[in-house]
């Protein structure tokens, strides 16, 4: 026995250390990845992993200019929301009646709705009441006419005092000028006489109806003043009134104008507007008469579809 003990890898000369590498190289030239000098020593070597590269999507000035992206476009615009219901039409008719001081505790009024169609009983102080009920129905949404079967509970006041109260009412400087002359029977007014422009006709016949026991009124007041021009200028004068000015009406309009009288075609969103638009065509100075065909079309309330993302 060797005195220095049993050999190791560590005390073996460097001559017998080197030939162990170099056979291990020998037997895995010869038989292939397998026999790996890890391998020939028994020791557990993990499989070598398996990479895999992806290369990240193309975003930006990286994206190659023959790609194409999807372009997902402007957002599609929402559906315009539904028309109220008859009974949705109803219930705000009554809350705007409430919440007028014109109209609220100077009436008793029952509203019915008809397919669009409002139709206002009961009854009313005085006539004025009644065409204010009329214009706050004709501001909602969906209403295409308004139908009005009320009395007046002021009916029945005398004559005398009607005529006094009128004529009190037209005694005032907006009238200075004008010629108006009033009767009453049984409560129905007739207004007669001349006035310098429409508007005034239009005032005059306003301040009748507020009188106390007025149950009708007849306007047969003529215009003084000149007309602006010949028919086609009257209507070039009512087109400007309707789609131009400060307060345009929303709508379509086709004017004409024959011997005077103007004839209103076309759609407006509102019941309210087809009021306004005949209240501004007669305040043309030679309009004599009016004939209003507007039809109510609520949709025109909604702008068409796309129209938001138009530049």
């Amino acid at each position: 026995m060797d005195p220095a003990g049993p050999a190791t890898p560590h005390s073996r000369p460097a001559r017998q250390r080197g030939r162990g590498p170099a056979l291990a190289l020998l037997v895995a030239l010869l038989f292939g990845p397998s026999s790996s000098p890890a391998q020939s020593r028994g020791e557990d070597v993990a499989p070598p992993a398996t990479q895999t590269q992806t290369a990240p999507a193309p975003t930006g000035a990286e994206a190659s200019p023959g790609t194409a992206t999807p372009d997902s476009g402007p957002a599609p615009s929402a559906p315009p929301a539904p028309l109220p219901s008859d009974q949705e039409i109803s219930a705000r008719v009554e809350e705007a009646f409430s919440r007028d001081p014109a109209i609220s505790g100077h009436g008793n009024f029952r509203v019915k709705t008809e397919e669009g169609i409002v139709m206002i009983s009961g009854s009313a102080e005085t006539l004025s009441v009644l065409r204010q009920a009329e214009r706050r129905a004709g501001d909602i949404l969906g209403v295409l006419d308004v139908v009005i079967s009320c009395s007046i509970s002021t009916a029945g006041a005398p004559d005398s005092q009607v005529l006094l109260d009128i004529q009190s009412a037209l005694d005032v400087p907006a009238f200075r000028g004008d010629r108006i002359s009033v009767a009453v029977m049984n409560g129905q007014v007739h207004l007669n006489g001349t006035t310098a422009t429409y508007a005034r006709k239009l005032l005059a016949e306003r301040s009748a109806s507020e009188a106390p026991g007025a149950v009708s009124v007849q306007n047969n007041l003529r215009v003084a003043a000149p007309p602006e021009g010949d028919d086609a200028a009257l209507a070039w004068r009512i087109r400007l009134l309707l789609t131009g000015g400060l307060t345009p009406i929303p709508g379509r309009f086709d004017v004409t104008v024959k011997g005077r009288e103007a004839v209103l075609r076309g759609e407006v969103p509102l019941y309210s507007h087809r009021i306004q638009a005949e209240r501004l065509a007669l305040s043309v100075g030679g309009i004599v008469g009016i004939q209003n065909r507007l039809v109510v079309s609520p949709s025109l309330a909604f702008p068409p579809a796309g129209a938001e993302n138009r530049p």
